[in-house]
């Protein structure tokens, strides 16, 4: 495998950092802030990046790497929309149904109460996953192998409980799916589905390298300004020591990321799926460690809500529950290498 990124990824990487640019903030307040949020998510629009996450990078040499890119810079930036629930997990599950896709989004992925896995319609309590802007969620059953797969939607109640672990997407909890919430079902094929769910692994794994990404750069800019014995914090060996041993952790986890990414645009599933849980476990053990970390380098500051770390550490534990964390995907992983299933 080349690990250089395509042409048409990087170029569209470079696009949107250079969109991004443009709403930065420095707290809490100017990251959440829901007139930055809608003229940055026109801004995407307007460049054709939100029509290419949703498209799953359609039309790009590889499709897969592409939309993780651009799902790296979106989480990087605290983007507080739903751009991984709506443009890349809730479209591109929906699309797999054969049913044409709502305009302007509105299908939203049902998780289970401790986010582990996919919803099904009989669960009591169901997480709606990026839940602004939604209208339907969906939920999939399956049959005791795994097999014959249904999609299974439902309308979003009006009235729910938010849940308020990560500010920078809105989850909601229903409490139970009734008849009167379903508005439609449809069978979908096995080995599409499973390759919809490598992907979804993938692209949660490629959310929390962005959240790395953006906490360490914010970190690595405090230090040179924050004083401590008349001289910049970043001067100081430790720091340093630490500072590299988090810049390790995120390289290592955006390759195994790409790797993931690259062998589902270019492997059969069953390939992929190791890598996509090698990326989901190795992402998921690093990146609350890194914002942790980063956290720390503000000092005092850095636990006060206008702050921006919190933000940071609070997206990257979602992202490490989400669909399973460390310990899930790395005794899948060993299961796989025996020859066992689990």
């Amino acid at each position: 495998m080349d690990t250089r990124l395509p042409d048409d990824a990087r170029e569209a990487r470079m696009l949107a950092d250079s969109v991004l640019a443009d709403f930065d903030g420095e707290t809490t307040s100017a990251m959440l802030d829901a007139s930055r949020n809608e003229r940055l998510e026109s801004a995407l629009t307007d460049a054709g990046l939100a029509e290419l996450m949703r498209s799953a990078g359609e039309g790009t040499e590889q499709p897969t790497v592409t939309t993780a890119v651009l799902t790296m810079a979106l989480a990087g930036s605290l983007f507080a929309r739903p751009f991984l629930g709506d443009w890349v997990l809730g479209a591109q599950l929906a699309k797999l149904s054969g049913r044409e896709l709502q305009a302007g989004g509105g299908s939203r992925l049902g998780l289970t109460a401790n986010l582990r896995d996919v919803a099904t319609g009989s669960e009591t309590k169901v997480v709606v996953f990026d839940a602004y802007g939604g209208s339907e969620l969906l939920c999939v059953d399956r049959t005791e192998d795994g097999t014959r797969p249904t999609i299974r939607a439902y309308a979003i109640p009006s009235m729910c409980e938010e849940i308020e672990h990560d500010l920078t997407r809105l989850c909601t909890m229903v409490d139970g799916l009734t008849d009167e919430l379903s508005t439609w079902s449809a069978d979908i094929d096995t080995e599409e589905y499973r390759g919809w769910h490598t992907r979804a692994l993938t692209m949660i794994a490629a959310d929390a390298v962005g959240v790395m990404e953006g906490a360490l750069k914010r970190a690595l800019a405090y230090v040179e300004v924050r004083q401590q014995f008349g001289r910049p914090i970043g001067t100081f060996q430790a720091i340093q020591h630490w500072a590299a041993e988090m810049a390790v952790s995120v390289e290592a986890s955006r390759a195994v990321s790409i790797r993931a990414a690259w062998s589902c645009d270019e492997l059969d599933w069953r390939e992929a799926d190791y890598w996509a849980r090698a990326a989901k476990a190795y992402a998921s053990m690093s990146a609350v460690s890194v914002a942790e970390g980063c956290l720390q380098f503000f000092g005092g500051t850095g636990m006060t809500w206008d702050a921006l770390p919190h933000l940071y550490l609070r997206r990257s534990a979602f992202d490490a529950a989400i669909l399973g964390g460390w310990s899930e995907h790395a005794l899948a992983m060993g299961d796989e290498l025996l020859g066992e299933t689990r």
